[in-house]
């Protein structure tokens, strides 16, 4: 914890901007507890972390879409989650783009597909960037309210376990939404 507080006192929102780039939730949890101690503002935590992460997704969705897989080939873990990606690209299209911020370890296979796919670049940047903001907004008010016990219970977790709290959340207000359709059609 020490290090990305460190990193984020000294650069502030720059700071989370780029580490929201290259990094993922652990900024955006360490955004909202500095916001919580008055450190910085909620709201420019918010739009650093989704600035960064839509930024990053969008310099991997262009690199693929120009340079193909080349760049990323090296990567193992990359070829593993890669064909996953394709395949969900090839299932649900554009829809992806908007949930990708959300599914820890497939965000850079995931916008690479949609590149390679080619996926029209103002399609992927507009839904990338509406789900960065509402991943962003996710995390960070999540430890705006609890503060570091957030950031101590959460961080510790195994990667798969992240996008599970926001799964769980986005299947209870489906499941609700759709127990309420049901019984009025029933009525």
């Amino acid at each position: 914890m020490g290090t990305l507080e460190h990193y984020v006192r000294a650069y502030g929102y720059a700071g989370i901007v780029l580490f929201a780039m290259v990094g993922g939730e652990e900024v955006a949890l360490m955004g909202g507890v500095l916001a919580r101690e008055g450190y910085l503002s909620l709201p420019a935590v918010i739009a650093s972390a989704a600035l960064g992460g839509s930024l990053g997704d969008q310099a991997y969705f262009h690199f693929a879409r120009f340079c193909g897989l080349r760049l990323f080939q090296r990567s193992s873990k990359f070829m593993r989650a890669y064909p996953k990606a394709q395949v969900l690209v090839e299932k649900y299209g554009p829809a992806v783009a908007f949930v990708s911020r959300f599914v820890t370890g497939m965000r850079i296979a995931i916008s690479t597909a949609c590149g390679v796919g080619g996926m029209r670049p103002v399609v992927f940047g507009f839904l990338n960037f509406i789900g960065a903001v509402l991943w962003s907004s996710f995390y960070t008010v999540l430890a705006y309210r609890f503060g570091r016990t957030i950031w101590q219970n959460l961080v510790s977790l195994p990667g798969y376990l992240l996008w599970l709290i926001p799964l769980l959340l986005a299947g209870g207000i489906l499941g609700y939404r759709w127990l309420r359709r049901s019984a009025r059609a029933a009525s």
